[in-house]
């Protein structure tokens, strides 16, 4: 399926010749990926919907999407280069694979006390990359592909984090005199839910690549 979305791969009953035939195929294909929401776990009555989001499901990730294809090699490189800087970014690389048009999706921890659009626009501007301020809402959702598109995959990546960890977290937004519910900060669901569970649907369970 992933070969057809990305037009390597006919489809069948479509014509090649009809471009706009094709791509209507394509974008069908896609739609039938399985996918996930990688800021916020869980949505009131299952309906993905900004109002929606569940507070004690925020996961205090995001992912970068690197939607042109100029930048996307050169974005993997630099992806790796800060993940082993000293800086602000270095152990924050969850993921890096391939998007269903084969451009780039890179999942990152956010750093302590940083909101989403914050991490967005600064690890944009350390990678070098175009901001996209589409990417920043909490009902945003996110193709998965399979997995020979995927390039690079922490063991934290959709992971249950420390309790010590998401207390941590918790106070830095306290203290940012963010409140709870606006944040989506909590404790009690990280403890249940292993979002690694996600990775399952795919078949991608094995041994993280390391860089």
């Amino acid at each position: 399926m992933i070969q057809q979305i990305r037009g390597e791969l006919p489809i069948d009953g479509v014509d090649l010749n009809d471009a706009q035939a094709v791509k209507k195929a394509q974008e069908r294909l896609k739609s039938e990926l399985p996918f996930f929401c990688p800021h916020y776990g869980m949505f009131k009555n299952n309906v993905r919907r900004q109002e929606n989001a569940l507070p004690e499901s925020f996961l205090f990730q995001t992912i970068i999407d690197v939607d042109d294809k100029e930048y996307v090699e050169k974005a993997i490189e630099k992806a790796r280069e800060l993940n082993c800087s000293s800086g602000i970014w270095n152990g924050s690389l969850l993921h890096l694979c391939y998007s269903a048009r084969k451009k780039l999706h890179i999942g990152i921890r956010m750093p302590i006390g940083m909101t989403i659009e914050e991490t967005q626009k600064a690890y944009c501007e350390a990678l070098g990359v175009p901001y996209d301020e589409s990417c920043i809402t909490p009902e945003r959702m996110i193709f998965l592909t399979d997995k020979d598109s995927e390039i690079y995959r922490s063991k934290m990546w959709c992971a249950v984090m420390p309790e010590s960890e998401i207390q941590a977290r918790r106070k830095a937004f306290l203290d940012r005199g963010y409140s709870l519910q606006l944040m989506a900060i909590a404790m009690t669901m990280f403890k249940t839910i292993d979002f690694r569970a996600i990775m399952a649907l795919v078949n991608w369970e094995r041994p993280a690549r390391r860089i």
